[in-house]
């Protein structure tokens, strides 16, 4: 049986570590909604245009794979 795939944005740690304390700010320096990044942070968005990680890897002055981490889904044997 197969459990569901995780997708992980990894917006707050991120920004703790640029200095970013408040959405508001990011969102201006990526030149991305807030909206947008309220909903990536609380899981509600389910896909990023190239564009969107672009932009917020260099406000974030990180790589993709600092951004976005994908786990695999569980596999249990029988």
């Amino acid at each position: 049986m197969t459990g569901q795939k995780k997708v992980e944005v990894k917006l707050l740690e991120l920004m703790a570590k640029n200095n970013i304390r408040k959405v508001n700010e990011l969102a201006k320096k990526a030149d991305v909604s807030s909206a947008h990044l309220y909903k990536l942070i609380n899981g509600q968005k389910h896909g990023l245009r190239f564009d969107t990680i672009y932009k917020l890897c260099v406000a974030l002055n990180c790589e993709v794979g600092d951004l976005i981490v994908a786990h695999p889904p569980d596999r249990m044997t029988s």
